[in-house]
């Protein structure tokens, strides 16, 4: 959002007194500080498209308009940052000299929030209906003008396919709206929404793009070249890897102007791990200037003229506004425009610019951990889709009817999206409409003074929106284990083996031994074939329940000692090398829960650090919170161990005696198997209580790795943090999509997978921390659980049953696919259904599609999502190059393999498939996508 285009303008400076009238005095100043430096008349249009709280302020700002004007200059400052930050880098190379801008192109879009300002459903009401009707008075207001002069919207694609040309429109209007797309007044970029991408899978990035894709086939446009995103502050180093290998060539991405933004050339090629490159322009703030900043390095310039949240298109007076602010400018020629528009001009210029590689990490990511157990279900479900698409596939190679399933994997592959679309929820607790039947001048409330409130009903819109947000990950489970279920049971039913048996299927391109755990009870599968299956009759795996003996426990690979008064392991001995594992100089035990509360000065330092303008005050900082709240970090106590041995292994759960009222009870548990040298920690919190009071949860784990290299397994590929870290991103907090390794000098190491959390700090915990320099030394991991960072947005408390699970591993050697295969094992474990009955048609045992390289995932095989046929998508995650050879499943009909993009277009000549194989070169953390025919 721009700020001078801020509808409300919440804001309260350092050392300001709390209080209901003190933040209205702050407000009424800031809009009449606003109204003095534009005109009324703009002023005025700017409140028609705004919201009713939005509405409400500025009527009351009219109101006491000459009674605030002496209050205007007694605004608090700006946030004064204890940070030396460092500039924003030059568009212009050294030496470079800017050309004269001879072209405007104008871009006029609207910033989408998915709720925030309104209900989810509200929104999606006001895009249909008042919004369209906006834009096509506008459109049609233009008919009568040159192409290039006539008004243009853009939008992103789920909005527009799924919501403005849904089920619910209006014909009438829904026919204009097809209208205005086919002469091209309303554009519809690449992208899908506003996403967090390091929250998400490759997959789910990938169907993104079918939104703008169908809107374009549908209508006979060609597909767009282009694509935005607002809001958010970073992307994830998956951009543009993913776009290039989508054909999409230029990326516009606006920051929130309240926070800091990444430090980036204004234009530039961002270049992505697997070496392509995307054209993008970065901004700090929503949009960009009518007027071009100095150091713009080409001829032609995007200028992109933003409205409010959920606001809708610009008035006519804002159009004219720009117009004639545009006609003012000498020797310029305007361009009412698309972003498609502009980044054909400027490719054709061929401008001089830098080459930026590497990863923007999103400085709001701890948001993702703010709802832990719909995380946990969107990280848990998302790679089960790959596994639903590859098994209905194979079931239909082996003559296995089952339904059709790509209804089914648009419906979960949309919940998986609309769960990682950037808003979580409203503004704030009791802001506007979200204000229930329970009113009182603060909304901030802490200890008896919460509870109160929400059990008179204070909170009660606000939760509800929270609900919305969490229904998208519950329909996402439910949809994709249902019918996931329904074809594991399916393939039980059709092995040819008599009785009860349990047929177990490795979702996996490479073979793999695991255990599996059906109704409570574990079994040991052996050499599961590369997407293929064994069935197996074992018994039930035998448990024997002892007592922990001298805190030690000797397992097959392992000699482990724990810590009953911090909750964890002290020491872990790897038998084969007698290496320890643990850094036995650490104060955290591997694996102990911590429990962070903070301070009000803790918050008041992390706003003065991370924000531009003070009125991002009520979304960074604790508002009325008690000044006496001291720093704590709690861990339970008084734990109680208890030893369960098996055939398959051994595990230690511990209970914690003393739960330091955090919840009703806390356990840890550490199984150690015998089949591969591994340990799992799984933690577990029952009611855990709600709290106001700013607060966070890690699982830590310190490793015994001398001068570690920190090696992260984003999404798209591997980033080392000494090196791969773009400046502005979040140093503190990480999304990672498949494991990390901390590696020593000698290229030993340990490896960690989170299976459940979204998130990892790395040296210490990362919450309320922002900087530009931070690099970890002290060779710890922290699985990050939960945290109510943040008011606006994200909820406000945390409560109720959680749990998370974590993966360790010893590393012998520096591949990168000490993290890829060892890592996704965990993430897509191997899965099992049981029958009894009659034998059917298929053999006991059999092979699916594999891969001949290790670290590549097949992240669909299945129905196309563009078109006819069946679509296999691979995906290199290990950082390794050259040729590799698929091997379909048996009695597979196809005979080419025809390459495309990730939009389906035909990238090539069809590849022969000779007795069931393919051979391609695939290049390091990059994608390649095959239509069967």
């Amino acid at each position: 959002m721009d700020a001078q285009l801020s509808g409300v303008a919440e804001t309260q400076g350092k050392g300001e007194e709390d209080g209901y009238y003190k933040r209205l005095h702050v407000l009424i100043a800031n809009d009449f500080r606003y109204l003095l430096a534009h005109n009324l008349k703009e002023r005025v249009n700017d409140w028609r498209n705004r919201d009713m709280t939005a509405r409400y302020v500025s009527l009351h700002f009219l109101l006491l308009l000459f009674l605030a004007a002496p209050l205007a200059f007694g605004v608090p400052p700006q946030p004064q940052s204890p940070l030396v930050a460092p500039p924003m880098p030059s568009s212009l190379k050294p030496g470079q000299k800017a050309p004269q801008v001879t072209d405007i192109w104008v871009v006029f879009k609207t910033h989408c929030d998915l709720g925030y300002t309104k209900s989810a459903e509200a929104v999606n009401t006001d895009y249909r209906v008042p919004m369209m009707d906006n834009a096509i008075r506008l459109y049609e207001a233009d008919r009568e003008k040159p192409a290039d002069q006539r008004f243009k919207w853009t939008i992103a694609g789920w909005p527009m396919q799924a919501n403005i040309l849904g089920p619910l429109q209006d014909p009438a209007r829904k026919e204009k709206i097809e209208q205005g797309l086919r002469d091209g007044a309303f554009a519809v970029h690449a992208l899908p929404a506003t996403i967090h991408p390091e929250s998400m899978d490759l997959e789910d990035l990938v169907r993104g793009f079918s939104y703008s894709s169908r809107v374009a086939r549908t209508y006979g446009l060609p597909l767009s070249i282009s694509g935005k995103m607002t809001d958010v502050p970073g992307h994830a180093w998956i951009m543009p890897s993913l776009l290039h290998h989508a054909g999409v060539e230029f990326l516009q991405l606006g920051c929130n102007y309240a926070c800091n933004s990444m430090r980036l050339p204004g234009l530039f090629w961002w270049e992505g791990p697997d070496g392509s490159r995307v054209f993008c322009h970065y901004s700090a703030k929503y949009g960009s200037d009518i007027t071009p900043p100095k150091d713009w390095p080409a001829k032609n310039y995007l200028a992109v003229i933003m409205t409010h949240d959920n606001v809708g298109p610009p008035s006519a007076a804002q159009v004219k506004a720009v117009r004639d602010a545009v006609a003012r400018m000498p020797g310029v020629t305007l361009h009412m425009a698309t972003m498609d528009d502009f980044a054909k001009a400027v490719l054709a210029e061929k401008p001089d610019l830098q080459v930026v590689r590497g990863d923007m990490v999103d400085s709001w990511i701890h948001g993702l951990s703010s709802m832990p157990n719909a995380a946990r279900m969107a990280r848990a479900t998302r790679p089960l889709l790959s596994a639903l698409a590859i098994l209905d596939t194979e079931l239909k190679t082996w003559n296995i009817p089952t339904a059709d399933v790509a209804p089914t994997l648009g419906a979960a592959y949309e919940k998986s999206l609309l769960y990682g679309e950037h808003t979580y929820g409203p503004l704030s607790p009791g802001r506007g409409f979200w204000i229930t039947d329970y009113k009182l001048p603060s909304r901030y409330h802490y200890g008896d003074a919460f509870r109160d409130a929400r059990k008179k009903g204070f909170y009660t819109s606000f939760e509800a929106s929270f609900n919305d947000k969490r229904q998208f990950a519950i329909d996402l489970k439910n949809i994709t284990e249902t019918n996931l279920q329904a074809r594991l049971s399916s393939l039980a039913k059709s092995v040819n083996t008599e009785g009860k048996r349990i047929v177990v299927f490795n979702a996996l391109p490479w073979k793999r031994s695991g255990i599996v755990e059906l109704d409570g009870k574990r079994y040991f599968a052996n050499d599961v074939p590369a997407g293929g299956y064994i069935t197996i009759k074992n018994p039930t795996d035998p448990t024997d329940l002892t007592d922990l003996k001298n805190n030690t426990l000797e397992t097959v690979h392992f000699k482990a000692t724990f810590d009953l008064s911090r909750g964890g392991i002290t020491s872990l001995i790897e038998k084969s090398t007698g290496r320890e594992l643990v850094d036995t100089s650490s104060p955290y035990a591997l694996g102990q829960f911590l429990h962070e509360q903070f301070s009000y000065e803790q918050t008041l330092h992390y706003y003065n650090c991370y924000n531009t303008m003070n009125n991002s005050f009520y979304a960074s900082v604790k508002p009325d919170m008690p000044r006496d709240v001291p720093y704590a970090a709690i861990s339970p106590s008084a734990w109680k161990a208890k030893v369960h041995r098996s055939t398959l292994g051994d595990r230690v759960i511990l209970s914690a005696g003393d739960t330091k009222g955090l919840a009703e009870t806390i356990t840890l548990s550490f199984t150690f198997p015998k089949h591969e040298a591994t340990m799992q920690t799984a933690w577990k919190m029952t009611d855990k209580h709600a709290d106001t009071l700013p607060e966070g949860g890690w699982l830590c784990y310190p490793l015994a790795v001398k001068d570690p290299r920190f090696l992260l397994g984003r999404i798209g590929g591997v980033m080392d943090l000494a090196k791969d870290q773009l400046p502005g991103g979040n140093r503190y907090l990480y999304g990672i999509e498949s494991g990390v390794n901390l590696l020593a000098p000698d290229g030993k190491g340990m490896g960690v997978c989170a299976m459940d959390a979204p998130t990892m700090s790395f040296g210490e915990p990362g919450l309320w921390k922002y900087d530009f320099t931070y690099l970890p030394t002290k060779p710890a991991v922290f699985v990050h659980l939960y945290n109510n960072m943040w008011n606006t947005n994200f909820p406000y408390w945390i409560e109720g049953d959680l749990s998370s699970e974590v993966k360790i591993w010893p590393v012998a050697n520096s591949k990168t696919d000490a993290i890829c295969t060892p890592s996704w094992e965990a993430r897509l474990p191997l899965l099992a259904a049981a029958a009894d009955g009659s034998a059917g048609p298929l053999p006991t045992s059999q092979n699916g599609i594999s891969v001949s390289r290790a670290g590549v995932l097949v992240t669909t095989f299945g129905p196309n999502p563009d078109g006819e046929g069946t679509v296999l998508r691979l995906w290199e995650q290990a950082g390794l190059s050259g040729p590799m050879t698929i091997t379909l499943p048996p009695n597979a009909p196809w005979t080419h393999a025809q390459p495309v993009n990730l939009r389906g277009e035909v990238q090539g000549p069809a590849i022969p498939i000779n007795t069931g194989t393919f051979t391609i070169d695939l290049p390091h953390h990059a994608p390649a996508s095959f239509v069967l025919q």
